[in-house]
């Protein structure tokens, strides 16, 4: 940090205050790893320790945590495990080298030139800058990160409970702050396995405050003027705080630094309330240009002047009139009546032929546009190999009907938890459309396969392709197995399709379904009965995936071993009794566990930066995670179908452990979430505590809203079947077996 002498900060209690004021810091730590990036900072909330006794000197010590599954957490384990090994000394926690946590003041911002009103107008030598205040902490981490051990439990523990009490009543403000032992006991230990705890021994602080300080009065008071007049929370907040600063650097120790993102906590409640009015007026004061006093809710001013006090802008209607846009004028019913009667050709479908569409086929193949192309690809980009069908399906009136029973199925799952009339009607409207338009689509695909020409036609293996999908909109356990085998006929039998120079579209169409076929039936043979789906590998030299080319996100190496997984599965359900006789137990038991053992070696973090992308909307280490959830299922898997093998029941709670984590932390990534239903099932199957099923649930409960898939809501109805039986037979990591005699073969992913 580049300190001048006017912005510095050196002493530390104050450097102190800000940290305990502001303590979501950011860990920096430089590791060198084979697999993980030599840099790489995290967000991370911080306690600080200083001993009562200590002098003004002692900077203390910072607590935090990080979930496993963030590659620092990682490269931490990693490098603690190398000085361990280098030290011989299996009870060292510290790493060598030293880390950086920063901690960022509450306000900061840009400050125009045209704030200083002395200097700018006599010489005009001034630039922008830009005020903050800052603290960097140096020192030495140490590592808890051994689950079974008694201290890393015990500092965790402390960690979450003394966090939790901080944030409550020191952020929030609570007096009857959330503990921790309000949740669940077995919930929270579930919850620490997958955590580590940090904690770093300050060995130097410094701190910076840049607030304009430098400059002269009549500047200063132009920067405190123009601040203020921003009408924003940042802007009043750097308006109050430099003229502190400023006597802070006059006056030394004599001038405390005052909280700037909090009411000033004086004795006397009436300048508390004053203190808070100022910064936070009531929105009615506001409009009124009166000061607000905000002693209560509502305040003095606006209950004197008997009117409503409200702190944001109130919403209200007009007349039930839309006030701008194309339906300005229009009541909800106009309205409504007036996008009905429109047609709209769907957005970024420039095609000659969807003029001649009616209006309801116009309609879904823009919903298709819009919504089911997002839904079945991990990054929706203009290289989107469902959106490219529809330059094919506008020719094509078999494939066109696939398309539109998809849209149309999709839109009628949307309205099943509204219970309003208008939904009921609009879904009963969707849902006949979408039978309507499968029953037409396996009309032509009935012709189409007993047609020669027909059914070496590109678009005859899309329309199947696109059944699968329907399936998964409708159930997830119909007909797709049938449709599954049949589209893998059809590529066995043409390959290659059509003519032999197809244009650049139609390749990419053709290696995008053979891949996607390998990945349902590779998948989907986990969750059903042995040996009922074929195995299957695309024919030829297909190219990589890339981000925007890809269905589930699930790198092709774990899908050939998950594969090979379930081939030995119908080996032992007895149903290939050929290699039973001619290959011994042991080879199949040595075998399987190569496989295992090349799984647990899979580096995620190198397949996630290295696959091929388009576009810049791909986050690495979001892909790493996502290939994780697939690494962590693909061993949970295999290592049941070892244990059937070896007639033994071995447990794997770390590995459910880390993979419930992976799970949580792509709950928010829409794009990512909705790819992981496979590994959600596989945990789900394979949780025994009630925590933990409650978790996976929720889970199931979030994929279905954000994809309107029914597979989801079945796939929780199965699950709980499975409970069940399993709590009553005592066989849980037997699921390999029954899972696909419980109500039907089901395509859960």
């Amino acid at each position: 940090m580049h300190l001048r002498p006017g912005h510095a900060e050196a002493r530390i209690p104050v450097l102190q205050q800000l940290i305990r004021e502001n303590p979501l810091g950011i860990l920096t730590t430089a590791i060198k790893s084979p697999t993980h990036p030599f840099l790489q900072s995290s967000h991370i909330p911080f306690l600080l320790d200083v001993p009562e006794n200590s002098s003004e000197d002692n900077p203390g010590t910072l607590r935090g945590h990080v979930a496993k599954q963030n590659p620092q957490a990682k490269a931490l384990i990693d490098a603690l495990t190398a000085t361990q090994s280098e030290k011989n000394d299996a009870e060292t926690v510290e790493l060598p080298d030293e880390v950086l946590v920063l901690f960022n003041g509450p306000h900061h911002h840009y400050v125009t030139p045209k704030f200083y009103t002395e200097t700018k107008p006599a010489t005009g030598k001034v630039v922008p800058t830009w005020n903050y205040s800052a603290v960097q902490a140096y020192g030495k981490i140490k590592v808890y990160c051994d689950s079974k051990s008694d201290v890393t439990g015990g500092f965790l523990q402390k960690q979450i409970e003394d966090l939790s009490q901080h944030a409550e009543t020191g952020v929030m403000g609570y007096a009857s702050p959330w503990k921790v032992a309000d949740a669940p006991e077995n919930y929270v230990q579930l919850l620490k396995k997958n955590i580590i705890g940090i904690e770093i021994r300050i060995e130097r602080l410094q701190g910076k405050f840049k607030m304009s300080q430098e400059m002269g009065k009549g500047d200063r008071e132009g920067v405190i003027e123009g601040f203020g007049k921003l009408g924003t929370e940042t802007g009043e907040g750097i308006a109050k705080t430099v003229p502190i600063t400023l006597l802070r650097k006059n006056c030394g120790d004599n001038i405390p630094v005052l909280p700037t993102h909090q009411p000033y906590h004086g004795k006397s409640g009436h300048n508390k309330r004053i203190k808070y009015a100022m910064i936070n007026p009531c929105y009615t004061c506001r409009r009124r240009h009166v000061q607000c006093d905000r002693s209560k809710v509502p305040c003095a001013k606006c209950e004197k002047a008997g009117l409503e006090c409200t702190d944001k802008r109130p919403l209200r209607w007009v007349k039930g009139m839309a006030i701008r846009g194309n339906l300005q004028g229009m009541s909800v019913e106009d309205a409504s009546k007036a996008v009905a009667r429109s047609d709209r050709v769907p957005v970024g479908l420039g095609d000659t032929a969807v003029g001649s569409l009616d209006r309801t086929s116009r309609f879904y193949l823009d919903y298709y546009n819009d919504r089911i192309c997002k839904l079945f690809i991990v990054y929706d980009s203009n290289k989107n190999p469902f959106r490219s069908l529809i330059s094919l399906a506008v020719n094509d009136k078999t494939l066109l009907k696939a398309v539109l029973a998809l849209a149309a199925q999709h839109k009628a799952n949307t309205g099943y938890s509204d219970q309003s009339e208008q939904s009921s009607s609009s879904l009963t409207i969707s849902h006949r459309d979408a039978l309507a338009f499968k029953h037409q689509a396996i009309q032509g695909l009935s012709q189409a396969v007993q047609d020669v020409t027909l059914c070496r036609q590109d678009t005859t293996l899309a329309s199947i392709f696109l059944l699968i999908f329907l399936d998964l909109l409708e159930s997830g356990s119909d007909r797709w197995n049938v449709h599954l085998e049949g589209a893998k006929s059809l590529i066995s039998l043409n390959h290659p399709f059509g003519n032999d120079n197809p244009g650049q579209t139609v390749q990419e169409i053709r290696n995008f379904v053979a891949k996607q076929i390998y990945s349902i039936e590779t998948l989907g043979a986990t969750f059903v009965r042995p040996k009922l789906l074929s195995q299957f590998a695309p024919p030829g030299m297909l190219p990589q995936d890339t981000v925007e080319q890809s269905f589930l996100g699930c790198p092709e190496y774990l899908l050939h071993a998950i594969q090979y997984i379930s081939h030995q599965r119908d080996v032992i359900a007895g149903l290939d009794t050929n290699t039973l006789d001619t290959v011994p137990i042991e080879i199949h038991i040595q075998n399987l566990t190569t496989v295992l053992d090349s799984i647990q070696q899979f580096d995620c973090y190198l397949w996630a930066s290295t696959l091929p992308h388009q576009s810049q909307v791909h986050d690495t280490n979001k892909l790493c995670i996502l290939s994780q959830a697939y690494k962590l299922g693909a061993l949970l898997y295999g290592q049941r179908v070892l244990d059937a093998l070896t007639n033994q029941t071995t447990a794997q709670d770390d590995l459910l452990y880390e993979l419930i984590g992976v799970i949580g932390s792509l709950r928010s990534d829409y794009s990512l979430f909705k790819c992981i239903l496979w590994p959600i099932c596989i945990a789900a199957l394979e949780s025994p505590w009630p925590a933990q099923r409650e978790f996976l649930t929720a889970c199931l409960d979030k994929f279905w809203q954000d994809t309107m898939c029914l597979n989801a809501v079945n796939a929780g109805k199965i699950v709980q079947q499975y409970w069940q039986w399993a709590d009553g037979q005592g066989q849980e990591s037997r699921w390999i077996f029954h899972i696909g005699f419980l109500g039907g073969d089901w395509l859960l992913i």
